[in-house]
């Protein structure tokens, strides 16, 4: 009989421990150990007296029924902003989804390519919320030494290749 079948393993008992396969992709991630130790004294304290007043305010909120209907009024109006602009993306995305099919016009008058430069001209504003991240992530590390420590534990994100 073999020392697997005796042990129920599918390895001898004295071979190296690997990991496993599912394991392999989160090895990079070992890259964010060093950083968590150098990030934080990075940060400039800057605006923590403000913090600090905002988590006070937030523990014992006013109820005076001025800031109260304040509060009301200004929740009025973000709903009502909030529900214009999901029905003005859902009509929008709606419209520039069927005239960047390249089906549509294909079937419409045989020619792919105004498919083609419609999805790269709407290219430029879906990466706008990537430059508003890049932006932040500038001014929190204000492109001291951990930048680019910073940038190699997220390669996949677009904005950081061209930096």
């Amino acid at each position: 009989m073999n020392q697997a079948a005796v042990t129920g393993l599918h390895q001898p008992v004295n071979a190296p421990l690997r990991p496993a396969a599912p394991l392999w992709p989160l090895l990079p991630a070992l890259v964010v150990l060093p950083l968590a130790l150098l990030l934080p004294g990075l940060l400039h304290g800057g605006g923590w007296d403000l913090v600090g007043q905002f988590a006070l305010a937030a523990l014992q909120p006013s109820l005076d029924p001025l800031v109260l209907g304040s509060v009301l009024g200004g929740l009025g109006v973000t709903l009502g902003i909030a529900l214009l602009g999901w029905a003005g993306s859902l009509a929008l995305g709606l419209v520039l989804g069927i005239a960047s099919s390249r089906v549509v016009w294909h079937t419409a008058w045989g020619h792919r390519w105004p498919a083609e430069l419609i999805r790269r001209l709407l290219a430029l504003p879906r990466s706008i919320h990537e430059l508003l991240w890049g932006l932040l992530c500038c001014n929190c590390w204000a492109c001291s030494q951990a930048w680019p420590w910073w940038r190699s534990c997220c390669p996949s994100v677009p904005w950081w290749r061209g930096w």
